[in-house]
């Protein structure tokens, strides 16, 4: 088998060749020339080309021509190749040709010649092929050349306009898009881009391209956040024919904000607001806000970021918003502030206030007095406050003789009530206390009510029948005034008894919507009931007269009265806020429970939960943002990192504390539970652990008062604890105690009532359902 080799091996024969001394340019050859053996032999062997040149046109940075291909045939005994190389004294083709061989028969093959390029000046390029027949040993036997000629002619090389952008971004930026022009002649070019899109992959002659550019990673910016990136555009088949777009970028950080509450409350003519901190984020950016509204109060109108609180966490206000309410009217009024950074970066920030007016607030709405054996409480001690914290001068008068106090002081003093009975006879006496302000700003008129229980008998422990009942509908509240508690007896019916006598007292109350929830106001004129079923409905009910007042369409299965900056609302299990002057929605949340709900007095914290059914589940939320008068917005904040819960139990009941930092919780299984409200995690004090709490309340002194099961001495016990959970006393009921908002404490602190199951510890019979009573322990 003959060998077609191709230009290594040629490399190494020329220098044999060199040796050997004679080239030819014919297109065959008979010659010994460098055969080896003896002088005087005759080469036989010959070598023919079918052209002895290849002329190779190529247009300027379009497709490289079409390969020329000469074919070699050789013949002889001694032939054991053909070499295709170069002529001596010349180690290597140009760069711009490529030659390959490939053996066709036996006796011949082709040479194949290409441009390697078209991306050379214009003009005319030659170069020289030598063509060898070898023997064995690789003498040469006969030679024949090609002389290649690539005539490169004129094109048009690839361009764009414009070559670069520079481009300023934040780190999140929308992408940007820009358009190119193309210039080619008539062939392909592609696109490979970095940090960016091209809308053409590949393209044909002269164009318009877009590029779509997108923020560079952030690791790959510098320290001054500038990086280059590139959109390369490279012909086919043509190597060095490109253009490269440049793009310059220069990355700023994204401006964010975390604060996002700024509701504010006022009152008209009054003080600024106290002022609330703005967080931004996006280190080494400068910031300025403005605002739509003149109202609006800045600490600075302008600055730089100089921290990373995406990464350190909150490391300080930027500057805070205050509200000016001096030319502002009662009512709601809305503002947006407008930060603004570089790259034309904008946030706006939605701020709201709603104006009321000023007014002076007692700390407590409602006193109760009692004299009887054993109990005299005849001293209180009620704070009185500007609704906004101005100091106003009041004064004070009342409608009876038995009550004296100081008649003047200004908000922030106390006022200190101290009752005589010595003039009075038994039973309930009521007074009002009036509170207003000389100030001219001060637009109200304050009242707290009083009462005094007055008798010669000492309280004793008593069971009062109170018939059948529907459990589904009990439910028990106390009155803040009168030593009264209220008990519903069946879907629409309330009676009030008196807790000292067991008496049953006040008007025939009859609700015209079931009773699933049932709180009290804190002057004790108004009841309110409410429904969550089908038809859910709140009602209002005078408790002088037993006249439904008003009817609203939401209700809920529990509700609870608070009052906020001095206007009466109420919180609905379902997950309502409502005014409770005219039954609007004024806010509301989202809880998982709606069974349970609970306020602290002091409108600061609300908490529910699910009931009589586990497991145990309980949140807690901080109304951040509170009522003006008459209405306004009602808003809220988690204020628990986790729900708490309890496998294996259930919630009968909770209570809020009145300054909403605890949350009491009756969990019939194992035992009561007192949680921090901000985190939901068990107090470390702790509390007794009865088996099977069914019920707890909260005195008016802060006392806590849970019922629960004590089976061992076969009865159903109330223990008494202080806020630290220390057992302060016990006492106990005959019969067992229903499960729910069944037990409550007197106004004074004095009495403790709660509704019997009917079933007597320790026997099988089942009697009519009774209102037990018992004095505090």
């Amino acid at each position: 088998m003959r060998l077609f080799q191709g230009i290594i091996i040629l490399l190494s024969f020329i220098v044999l060749a060199a040796c050997g001394g004679g080239s030819s340019n014919t297109s065959s050859s008979s010659g010994p020339t460098g055969a080896s053996g003896g002088g005087g032999s005759v080469n036989t062997d010959t070598l023919s080309l079918s052209a002895s040149s290849a002329n190779v046109t190529g247009i300027q940075f379009e497709a490289l021509p079409e390969p020329r291909t000469i074919r070699a045939a050789f013949s002889g005994d001694n032939t054991a190749g053909v070499v295709v190389g170069t002529l001596p004294g010349v180690d290597s083709v140009p760069f711009w040709l490529t030659v390959d061989t490939t053996q066709t028969t036996e006796n011949s093959g082709d040479i194949i010649i290409s441009a390697e390029t078209t991306d050379l000046p214009e003009g005319l390029y030659l170069f020289t092929l030598r063509v060898v027949t070898v023997d064995a040993n690789q003498n040469v036997l006969n030679q024949a050349d090609i002389n290649v000629q690539y005539d490169v002619v004129a094109g048009t090389a690839l361009s764009i306009s414009p070559q670069s952008i520079n481009v300023e971004m934040h780190e999140t930026s929308d992408p940007i898009t820009e358009t190119v022009s193309v210039t080619a002649g008539d062939y392909t070019w592609s696109t490979f881009g970095i940090d960016a899109n091209v809308s053409v992959d590949t393209g044909l002659g002269s164009q318009d391209v877009e590029i779509e550019i997108f923020p560079p990673m952030p690791e790959f910016l510098d320290a001054n956040g500038e990086y280059t990136g590139f959109v390369d555009f490279v012909a086919d088949e043509s190597s060095g024919n490109h253009a490269m777009y440049e793009i310059n970028f220069k990355i700023f950080p994204t401006l964010n904000v975390f604060s996002a509450d700024y509701n504010f409350d006022a009152t008209s003519g009054g003080e600024n607001t106290a002022p609330k901190g703005v967080n931004l984020d996006g280190q080494g950016l400068n910031w300025q806000a403005s605002a739509d509204q003149n109202w609006v109060v800045f600490s600075a109108a302008s600055g730089g970021i100089t921290t990373d609180d995406a990464l350190f966490g909150n490391a300080g206000d930027d500057f805070t918003i205050a509200v000016d309410p001096t030319n502002l009217s009662e009512g709601v009024h809305q503002a947006v502030v407008t930060v603004t950074a570089e790259v034309g970066q904008s946030i706006d920030i939605p701020v709201s206030v709603t104006v009321g007016p000023q007014v002076i607030i007692a700390s407590s709405k409602a006193v109760a007095f009692t004299e009887v054996p054993g109990i005299s409480k005849l001293e209180a001690i009620i704070p009185i406050m500007h609704v906004s914290g101005r100091s106003v001068p009041w004064t004070a008068s009342t409608n009876v003789s038995w009550l004296s106090f100081g008649a003047s002081g200004i908000t922030g003093d106390d006022i200190v009530l101290i009752a005589d009975s010595s003039a009075l006879g038994n039973g309930v006496h009521e007074a009002i206390i009036s509170l207003s302000s000389s100030d001219p700003l001060v637009t109200n008129t304050e009242t707290i009510a009083v009462g005094l229980y007055k008798s010669s008998t000492a309280p004793v422990t008593r069971s009062v029948p109170i018939g059948s009942v529907n459990t589904d509908a009990i439910k028990l509240i106390s009155d803040p005034v009168r030593p009264y508690v209220y008990v519903s007896k069946g879907d629409e019916e309330l009676v009030g008894y008196n807790m000292f006598t067991g008496d049953v007292v006040g008007a025939s109350i009859n609700p015209t919507t079931r009773i699933k929830g049932l709180t009290i106001s804190d002057d004790g004129e108004t009841l309110y009931v409410s429904e969550g079923g089908a038809t859910p409905s709140t009602q209002e009910i005078s408790l002088s007269t037993g006249t439904v007042l008003q009817t609203w369409p939401v209700g809920s299965n529990d509700i609870d009265f608070v009052r906020l900056k001095g206007v009466p609302h109420l919180g609905l299990a379902s997950g309502e806020i409502l005014n409770a002057l005219d039954g609007q929605v004024v806010g509301a949340f989202s809880s998982p429970q709606n069974e349970i709900i609970d306020l602290s007095k002091n409108g600061q914290t609300l908490c529910t939960a699910n009931r009589n059914s586990g497991p145990l589940t309980s949140q807690c939320y901080s109304l951040v943002g509170f009522s003006g008068y008459p209405s306004g917005p009602v808003t809220f904040s988690q204020a628990v990192q986790n729900e708490f819960n309890l496998l294996g139990g259930f919630t009968d009941n909770i209570v809020v504390s009145d300054d909403g930092a605890a949350m009491y919780l009756a969990s019939n299984n194992p035992r009561f539970h007192s949680l921090d409200t901000t985190d939901m995690t068990e107090n470390s004090n702790g509390f007794a652990a009865d088996n099977f709490p069914s019920s707890v309340a909260l005195g008016t002194d802060g006392r806590i008062y849970g019922a629960y099961d004590d089976f061992q001495n076969n009865r159903e016990a109330v223990r008494v604890y202080d806020a630290e959970g220390n057992t302060l006393g016990t006492t106990s009921f005959p019969t067992e105690i229903l499960e729910g908002r069944t037990l409550m404490v007197s106004s004074d602190s004095s009495q403790l009532a709660a509704i019997s199951s009917g079933f007597l510890i320790g026997d099988q019979d089942f009697p009519e359902f009774n209102l037990e009573i018992t004095p505090v322990p």
